[in-house]
């Protein structure tokens, strides 16, 4: 079983078809940044070949299984935007119009792999679709007054059951709403939280949902978990100081330490949810910056 801590050299990194991946990272500045994903069998770091590609084309996320990448690609003309489903072991691409309603922004597929859940911005509301991947068809879940440009988030729960919706309002405020992925019934709101950036790393388990602050004044800003289910929100308070939490990883948080890339790399550990119990996970070589992390929470065992 490949499992953590693992060390990327961007510049040993080669195209290989792979049957899923463990890890989707997007590394490097401007027009060298590059995609690229652990194989879940071997433990390399690869390339993705036939992925789209284009000056405005980006990875999104990354599927809970661990066997497709979602893309959102195109030309520097708006109107072209496209969400392409792409296959990792067949290079299959499912394409999809990112411009049919509005302009999406984020788009994660559902844990039964079948809907793809887009977020976007319509006129001035954040709006999220559901999209069946078989079909095409596309209907609106839900929408309100805000914006998804600065700090939109889309997540699903891990029994496909909630999405959590991070967005912006018009008065630049951070807000969290869970919301049924059937209906769009508002579930939970949590005024002033974000979730973490990785789509597949908000939430730690069914009912438990993982937010830290918009904004903070101290260098040890706290972690809040929240359960949907009954209300309830805990705090922790972390011990250490450490730059940013990227994901939510079996029951740990992945957070990135407070070094500087260009002359140490970047360094990533997993903690207990109060930033004790640091373990290596990911070394990336210096240089290169990461724009992007997501995980596939069911292509195995995470725990080092």
């Amino acid at each position: 079983m490949v499992r953590p801590p693992w060390e990327l050299t961007t510049a040993e990194v080669r195209e290989r078809v792979i049957r899923r991946a463990r890890l989707l990272l997007v590394v490097g500045h401007g027009r060298g940044r590059r995609t690229v994903v652990l194989d879940a069998d071997t433990g390399d770091f690869v390339g993705i070949p036939g992925r789209p590609r284009g000056p405005e084309t980006e990875a999104l996320s990354l599927s809970p299984d661990g066997t497709h990448v979602v893309f959102r690609a195109g030309s520097r003309w708006r109107s072209a935007r496209r969400l392409v489903v792409h296959t990792l072991a067949t290079g299959e691409q499912r394409t999809f119009d990112a411009r049919a309603d509005g302009l999406d922004r984020q788009a994660v597929l559902s844990p039964d792999g079948f809907s793809l859940a887009t977020l976007g911005d319509l006129d001035d509301d954040v709006l999220v679709s559901m999209l069946d991947i078989r079909t095409g068809t596309r209907r609106r879940l839900w929408s309100t007054e805000g914006m998804s440009i600065l700090s939109g988030w889309l997540g699903w729960s891990p029994d496909g059951r909630r999405l959590a919706v991070t967005y912006d309002t018009h008065d630049a405020d951070g807000r969290t709403v869970v919301i049924d992925a059937r209906d769009g019934r508002l579930v939970g709101r949590h005024e002033g939280m974000v979730a973490l950036p990785g789509a597949n790393g908000g939430w730690l388990g069914p009912d438990e949902l993982l937010l830290t602050p918009d904004e903070f004044d101290t260098d040890t800003p706290p972690v809040f978990l929240a359960r949907p289910d009954t209300g309830e929100v805990d705090r922790y308070d972390p011990e250490l100081a450490w730059l940013d939490r990227l994901a939510a990883v079996d029951g740990r948080v992945i957070q990135r330490e407070n070094i500087d890339p260009d002359v140490a790399g970047v360094r990533l550990v997993s903690t207990e949810l109060d930033g004790t119990d640091p373990r290596p996970f990911l070394t990336i070589g210096p240089g290169p910056a990461l724009v992007l992390f997501d995980h596939a929470p069911r292509s195995g065992a995470w725990s080092a």
